[in-house]
């Protein structure tokens, strides 16, 4: 007796979980689901093996008629390397200062996502936005390009006061969103923040973060592309990519697909905001 209420609970507990996810999985449910009243001439084994192929059964229903994920491509993507300033550009753009201090942050290994309008100074209208900020390790670099179809803009937060023990790395994962098929379909612009440039080290001083970077990201990019395409750059072989068309001998960023702009920038002090929310405002 105590099996059968056991069995008739999960069979309810599926049914309850499809209809939920889909109301037209109720027509297979009725169809395919015994009745565990009326079958008393059934033995309890067979009972437990419809349950489990009925439960089975939803389950591919499920992901065959609704299961894949849908992008909206509407999200501006906050990417790079761990400890550039990724959460804290997020945070800023959310809440602004708090009591003139900018929120703390530390590594982290979730995903932050939150559509908001960004907090302007001035009060001004800003239209609400959905921003995802990616973790930078790059273990979990799959998480940012199994979701790239739902990207439309994608920020690059570099760390410049370390970007020259990181340009190799953050050119990589560059050159890997813009031969991205998936960033393709609703793509339009990329933008590289030079973080941090209020604590550039004293043989920097004087230099143009902003120059510098971009200067040195089209230099690696290119060494990255030549590589590739002899076949000695490692790539990701589970990602659908595309060859960057070159229109002289060298990659420069005017090959490039989405449109590139570079700002110097520091979450702390907010030198760069006013550039930041102009660029967001100017998504479509």
């Amino acid at each position: 007796m105590v099996l059968r209420v056991l069995i008739a609970a999960l069979c309810l507990i599926c049914q309850n979980w499809l209809v939920s996810c889909d109301p037209s999985n109720l027509t297979y449910i009725e169809s395919a689901a015994p009745s565990i009243e009326s079958s008393s001439d059934t033995s309890s084994f067979v009972q437990v093996i419809l349950a489990i192929v009925v439960g089975f059964g939803g389950f591919v229903v499920f992901f065959c008629r609704g299961g894949k994920k849908k992008f909206k491509g509407d999200a501006v993507f906050l990417v790079g390397s761990c400890d550039g300033g990724k959460t804290s550009l997020f945070f800023r753009l959310r809440d602004g200062l708090k009591n003139g201090n900018l929120r703390g942050t530390h590594t982290s290994m979730i995903t932050n996502e939150a559509t908001f309008a960004v907090v302007d100074d001035q009060d001004s209208e800003q239209k609400p936005v959905r921003f995802i900020d990616f973790p930078g390790h790059r273990r979990l670099r799959p998480l940012l390009f199994a979701n790239l179809e739902d990207c439309r803009a994608v920020i690059v937060v570099i760390d410049a006061c370390t970007f020259s023990h990181q340009a190799r790395e953050i050119a990589e994962l560059i050159l890997d969103l813009l031969t991205s098929t998936a960033l393709m379909k609703h793509g339009q612009r990329m933008l590289v923040l030079c973080n941090k440039i209020d604590a550039m080290p004293d043989d920097l001083a004087g230099i143009e973060a902003k120059k510098m970077v971009r200067k040195r990201l089209e230099s690696e990019v290119e060494s990255l592309r030549v590589s590739r395409a002899s076949g000695l750059g490692e790539t990701d072989a589970s990602a659908v990519r595309v060859e960057l068309e070159i229109a002289g001998s060298n990659f420069r960023w005017s090959d490039s697909p989405l449109e590139v702009e570079f700002v110097d920038f520091s979450a702390k002090t907010g030198l760069g905001m006013d550039a930041v929310r102009t660029w967001i405002g100017q998504l479509d």
